[in-house]
């Protein structure tokens, strides 16, 4: 996985820039540290060491809690790789005709007889003399069949003169479609199903082809994710270090220690205008690329 796909799986993940992050990571340490501090304060006698106590104590819990994230954050990437690596797979077979995509399940050991092509699929005859139908769907991975596209299917197997049928699809079933699946009685050879039955029959493009693909997924939904950001007013980071900045403040007026609370929301607040005026610079910058 190179650096950019790595950069562009956290930005994903976190849904914050590296800038945010770090940020992000300074305030929760000093907060940390304002917690132990105020706990050793309380339990020791005197508070030459609630200072180095909270220090050292804080610090370890930052460094398990980003550990626990890292380790959280490895897992996310290896499976949201394989799923575009998957979905670049499956837009190549989408890609395939009718034809090619009967020749792989025929030549995937389903045991039909004058297999012909037909309007929507392909039908066959199975061992006991049965006919059935193969309704092809090609769409792309990102999409989903609805129970409209499985009536059709089962439309068409009843024009067919076909008792069984079974659905191709390289895209997922919905939830409505899930649901109508028991009542139009149809086997389903899903997006891994095929992508089983394509590997042994050298259909699928090579790693170098899918890696450049899963590259290419990745830089478009980049900008589409950077042309999202730069159309919001108010970023989700500035608005909760915002209510994060008023809800510490209105504390500092019940609380004993009216320092660290006003420090702290006076923190939180100017963290996001400083969100807010990057994110502003930022959607002037990108237009100025635009025009």
């Amino acid at each position: 996985m190179d650096g950019k796909t790595r950069a562009y799986f956290k930005q994903e993940y976190f849904k914050r820039s590296r800038v945010a992050r770090a940020l992000d990571s300074l305030l929760l340490g000093f907060l940390l540290w304002f917690g132990y501090y105020q706990f050793f304060l309380w339990a020791l006698p005197t508070s030459r060491g609630a200072v180095l106590l909270a220090v050292l104590a804080g610090c370890t819990t930052l460094c398990a809690l980003l550990l626990w994230q890292s380790i959280r954050f490895d897992r996310f990437a290896k499976q949201r790789a394989e799923e575009l690596r998957n979905e670049a797979l499956l837009w190549h077979l989408a890609q395939l005709s009718d034809n090619a995509l009967m020749d792989v399940v025929v030549s995937a050991g389903e045991p039909l007889l004058a297999v012909r092509p037909v309007t929507g699929g392909f039908v066959g005859k199975t061992d006991g003399g049965k006919r059935e139908f193969y309704a092809v769907f090609l769409r792309h991975p990102t999409e989903k069949l609805c129970a409209s596209d499985l009536l059709a299917a089962r439309r068409l197997a009843a024009l067919w003169g076909a008792g069984a049928l079974t659905v191709l699809s390289t895209a997922p079933l919905s939830d409505t479609a899930k649901n109508a699946q028991e009542q139009l009685s149809f086997r389903l050879i899903g997006p891994k199903e095929l992508l089983a039955l394509a590997q042994p029959l050298g259909l699928l493009p090579k790693d170098e082809a899918v890696a450049a693909a899963v590259e290419a997924r990745v830089q478009t939904l980049a900008r589409r994710r950077q042309s999202l950001k730069s159309s919001l007013v108010l970023p989700g980071a500035a608005r909760r270090y915002a209510m994060a900045g008023a809800a510490l403040l209105a504390l500092s007026l019940l609380a004993r220690f009216k320092t660290y609370y006003v420090f702290t929301g006076l923190l939180c607040l100017a963290l996001a205008l400083l969100s807010l005026l990057g994110l502003r610079r930022g959607a002037r910058s990108q237009g100025a690329q635009n025009s």
